[in-house]
């Protein structure tokens, strides 16, 4: 679920470079609309393959971290001063080495269910034209067997 929440956050800048991308070609003058046209669905399909990309990256290095125990980076950063090399005021306990790590909390699933949330309203804008068609249908179609017209009342 965590390599799901954080595809998800960095589709938000994935999508907003390749929408600048496609918004600064198509700016370019003389475009004819057929260029316009491939420039838009080649943005789309962009769109369409950065989340996937960011999720497949991201699962792998989740995988390697499982496997391996260590973070997978392209510049690993390895700790060269020891803490008793310190002087004793810089080794004075704070807030964060008292924490046992428990205390971290995973925003995981509520990024994931705050986007599924919020897909799932959006959607509903696009049950208006169904709403319609029943609406229309039960008015010329919703005749009972006898040919009478429903009321209300029967």
């Amino acid at each position: 679920m965590t390599a799901l929440a954080w595809t998800l956050v960095h589709f938000i800048w994935e999508g907003v470079l390749v929408a600048l991308a496609a918004a600064a070609v198509l700016r370019m003058p003389g475009l004819r609309s057929s260029t316009r046209y491939v420039i838009g669905v080649a943005a789309l399909a962009g769109m369409l393959a950065a989340p996937v990309a960011t999720f497949v990256a991201l699962s792998t290095a989740d995988r390697e971290h499982t496997r391996t125990g260590r973070v997978a980076s392209a510049t690993p950063v390895e700790a060269t001063v020891s803490v008793a090399a310190l002087p004793a005021r810089d080794r004075a306990p704070s807030p964060v080495a008292r924490s046992t790590g428990n205390e971290r909390r995973d925003y995981a699933p509520l990024v994931v269910w705050s986007w599924a949330a919020g897909v799932l309203a959006l959607s509903f804008r696009l049950l208006e034209p169904v709403m319609y068609f029943l609406l229309y249908w039960a008015r010329e179609f919703g005749t009972r067997r006898d040919g009478q017209a429903h009321s209300p009342s029967a």
